[in-house]
């Protein structure tokens, strides 16, 4: 219990206003006005995932149905090609605008996805999809007859019994897709039991009991390697995967990429004392690239010459997956464990003023959870 009161003392000092440590059934921690919802932000994306695939196990959805089917104006050119797994992978090449305002000044979400355009061919790359989150909305809405949020609330929510939660509408009156699930750590907890396969409600429990989802498609969502990852970490179906084990690595192979790329070569020549080192993390990684850039301490300049060019700043290598979670900005946290059947929330309301990289996010919330259970 030392180490759980030791992260709960860590989570009060980064603003956390809602906190929670669950093992086997029991509660081991908890502050904060737990009934209170807030603003879930992408963990929102989530939880519209595992409504998809409520949808898909009773036949109303297929995970290689084309989103045309749902929306014609799709049926033609490249966009015909963007099917429902699509966007719950983050690979259905939609453009996605540098700032969510564009989005959240739009009357209608769904429709401003349906009017981007395609960056990338459906299906090739991982494009971390916003608007394809708020498209999905739309496909729930037309695959079930009513309304996302509503279909959430009555298939998944009123079994699992969470009732504290409201949810964000636009001006066209759909629920938003990318964020806007305001829920308590004590919903979020719930859900986390669902991924887990506990049956959480307060209802009388049949003979044999069916479970709310299929455990197979459960286990696609929250358990394995979608067939299009980002560099830096792994996704399943709109839940992210957590390894065992990561390593960053600088390759040669980034190296050459670089210099295909046309990167200045004092740059790549700075970079090369890193080569075939290996790191723990992307802190270890960021902190010897920093020794060897003084000129360059916030790493801007850096970030602007590789992945925000669209290269590899490291090749990363990761072990077999042993848990799952889902993340919002500000630091929203549902973090699950099944091999040590432990869930933690972490929760924190909108500051007036938030900074860029604030240690308020608490950025390192699931490592410190995975320390509650390592061996010593």
């Amino acid at each position: 219990m030392e180490r759980v009161h030791a992260l709960a003392k860590e989570a009060r000092e980064l603003s956390t206003d809602q906190f929670l440590i669950w093992q086997d059934g029991a509660v081991l921690e908890h502050f904060g006005d737990q009934g209170t919802p807030i603003q879930s932000m992408s963990i929102t994306k989530s939880v519209l995932g595992l409504a998809a695939l409520i949808l898909i196990q009773e036949r109303k959805l297929r995970l290689d149905q084309p989103v045309a089917d749902f929306f014609p104006s799709w049926k033609t050119g490249e966009k015909a090609k963007v099917l429902v797994k699509h966007l719950l992978t983050h690979s259905s090449g939609l453009s996605e605008p540098k700032s969510t305002l564009r989005i959240y000044r739009s009357e209608d979400f769904v429709q401003f996805a349906l009017d981007s355009e395609l960056e990338a061919k459906p299906g090739e790359r991982f494009i971390y999809g916003n608007s394809a989150s708020n498209l999905l909305s739309g496909v729930i809405e037309k695959a079930s007859g009513q309304r996302s949020d509503r279909f959430v609330a009555e298939r998944l929510f009123k079994p699992l019994g969470i009732t504290r939660y409201w949810w964000s509408l636009d001006k066209a009156k759909h629920a938003h897709g990318m964020s806007g699930l305001h829920i308590n750590a004590e919903g979020l907890l719930k859900i986390g039991r669902l991924v887990l396969g506990e049956r959480t409600s307060s209802e009388p429990p049949a003979a044999a009991p069916k479970p709310l989802i299929d455990p197979a498609l459960l286990r696609r969502a929250t358990a394995e390697v979608a067939s299009v990852q980002p560099n830096h970490k792994r996704l399943g179906l709109l839940w992210w995967l957590i390894p065992e084990t990561t390593e960053l690595v600088l390759t040669r192979e980034n190296i050459a990429a670089w210099q295909n790329a046309n990167v200045a070569p004092a740059f790549v020549e700075q970079m090369r004392p890193l080569v075939d080192r290996r790191f723990g993390s992307a802190e270890e990684y960021r902190k010897a690239v920093k020794e060897l850039r003084p000129d360059d301490p916030e790493l801007k300049r850096w970030d602007e010459l590789t992945w925000k060019a669209g290269l590899a700043d490291v090749t990363y290598r990761f072990g077999p997956i042993i848990g799952a979670y889902s993340a919002g900005t500000l630091g929203q946290y549902l973090v699950i464990l099944p091999r040590d059947h432990l869930i933690a929330v972490r929760m924190r309301k909108p500051p007036k003023r938030r900074k860029e990289h604030d240690p308020d996010d608490f950025p390192g919330f699931i490592d410190r959870v995975r320390e509650l259970v390592e061996p010593g």
